[in-house]
């Protein structure tokens, strides 16, 4: 009985140590900055492939990689802790949420984030006083649930800044340009 409880255990240690072995060379699992993982950006509770096509991975890849380095990372440094509720949508996953059909998420140009530590429309407001480089900031607010889109186009940043309300008689967002 001793035996098997040590065989086992040594079995388990030597699949924990191959997991962490193949997680590790999984760029998913990699650092893309000193505070953000691959996988949080391409995270997606549908139960749907969110994985860009192979044609399209290396722009969708280096989209995601500049938002981080010039929007995300300096928000994550001026707001405090933030979670990534969506960042880059497959046309499946896009389709799914309802997300429009030219949405800068499906470029991996977009993330929907909630600061941890301070409300969600201070987080905004943060975002929108500072000099952090950004396409589009949109405060959004779904029957309660609050986000902050944040956008980065490393062709031309229009710095657009609006607000979005759910419209329960349209059925859909609507979008105000606040400046």
């Amino acid at each position: 009985m001793k035996q098997d409880n040590i065989l086992f255990v040594i079995i388990l240690a030597g699949l924990v140590l191959f997991i962490y072995l193949i997680l590790k060379k999984n760029k998913m699992f990699k650092r893309v900055s000193k505070n953000f993982y691959w996988h949080e950006l391409f995270r997606t509770n549908t139960g749907l492939n969110n994985d860009p096509l192979p044609e399209k991975e290396k722009y969708v890849n280096e989209n995601l990689y500049q938002l981080v380095l010039h929007t995300l990372q300096p928000i994550r440094d001026i707001l405090g802790r933030v979670k990534i509720n969506s960042g880059f949508r497959s046309e499946a996953v896009n389709n799914k949420i309802g997300g429009a059909s030219n949405s800068q998420h499906r470029k991996g140009q977009a993330v929907d984030i909630v600061p941890i530590d301070i409300s969600v429309f201070k987080g905004f407001e943060n975002i929108k006083n500072s000099n952090i480089p950004f396409d589009q900031l949109i405060y959004e607010n779904h029957n309660g649930k609050q986000w902050v889109h944040v956008s980065y186009n490393k062709v031309n940043n229009r710095r657009n800044i609006m607000s979005a309300n759910w419209n329960e008689d349209l059925g859909r967002m609507e979008y105000k340009n606040l400046v």
